[in-house]
């Protein structure tokens, strides 16, 4: 983790300015210089498990990830029974497919999808297809906002994308992609071993591992990454903050990627809590999602 310096007996050159004054000798340390872009983006993309082959090439085109929890409708906080998010990464689209307990205590189901500039609901996943028109900003810059669309909208940014350091974090800032250039994206990454999770060092992981028959999955204890802590998005006066906790390979135990998600989400705007939920299992290799254009829409 880096740190500001303290001045402690001799000090590295270059880093020292001496003031003398009334007889005293202080020092003034520079802060770290932030990291070159190219190396944040490395890391962060290394930490989540997205390089893969001899030639460490971004290898994440979908991604599915199972939650529970809590979530505002319509101004009322609801219980979550089963969220689950399909993204697509080859061709930018998302099917977000929640259940929920009314405040009526009545289960409810909502199907939210968008691909490329088109968003539109459903009742089943692919079918019942109805226009959702004005849905698609909202819902591109949601898809952005999951820390590996995070770091593949950085990479798209290129030279628009700028680092800087804020204490021991470091913050990215870049506009997303279109058609939602005009939002802004903070990402705040830390290099940090107590964000990362071992799944098997849970108490529940450990009972279902002494009955297993399969090999042991290689312990990673140890492991340090960097990994976003906090994603922020500006549209206009519109800000949204999300924060990731608890880094780990939620895949089933025998199935595991080294794809890295954060089981802790929580997602607020003016004051007002989105979401609030803990992912429940992942799948990470690359599985088999597909948002097709409904033919209404298509014309």
């Amino acid at each position: 983790m880096a740190r500001t310096g303290s001045v402690i007996g001799g000090l590295a050159a270059g880093a020292l300015v001496a003031l003398v004054g009334h007889g005293v000798l202080t020092a003034q340390v520079a802060a770290p210089a932030a990291p070159a872009l190219e190396a944040v983006l490395y890391d962060a993309a290394n930490s989540l498990g997205m390089l893969r082959t001899v030639e460490e090439r971004d290898s994440i085109t979908s991604q599915e990830a199972w939650a529970q929890g809590t979530m505002n409708v319509n101004g009322q906080t609801v219980r979550v029974t089963d969220y689950r998010l399909s993204l697509n990464y080859y061709v930018t689209g998302m099917r977000v497919d929640i259940k929920y307990t009314d405040a009526a205590g009545n289960a409810q189901r909502q199907i939210e999808v968008v691909a490329g500039e088109l968003a539109w609901n459903e009742t089943e996943p692919g079918l019942g297809a109805t226009p959702a028109p004005g849905a698609e900003r909202e819902r591109l810059v949601q898809y952005w906002t999951n820390p590996i669309g995070v770091v593949k909208a950085a990479v798209l940014a290129g030279d628009a994308a700028e680092v800087a350091r804020e204490g021991d974090n470091i913050v990215l800032t870049f506009p997303l992609p279109a058609p939602v250039d005009d939002v802004t994206m903070k990402a705040t990454l830390r290099r940090d071993n107590g964000l990362f999770v071992y799944w098997a060092s849970e108490p529940a992981a450990q009972a279902r591992i002494r009955n297993r028959t399969l090999p042991m999955y290689p312990l990673m204890e140890g492991l340090v990454g960097t990994y976003i802590t906090r994603v922020e998005t500006q549209s206009g006066d519109t800000v949204t903050e999300t924060t990731y906790a608890e880094y780990g390979d939620w895949n089933v135990d025998d199935n595991k990627a080294d794809v890295m998600w954060p089981r802790r989400i929580v997602q607020t705007r003016g004051g007002v809590t989105l979401l609030d939920l803990r992912v429940t299992l992942t799948n990470t290799y690359n599985p088999y999602v597909v948002m097709r254009v409904p033919d209404a829409l298509r014309n």
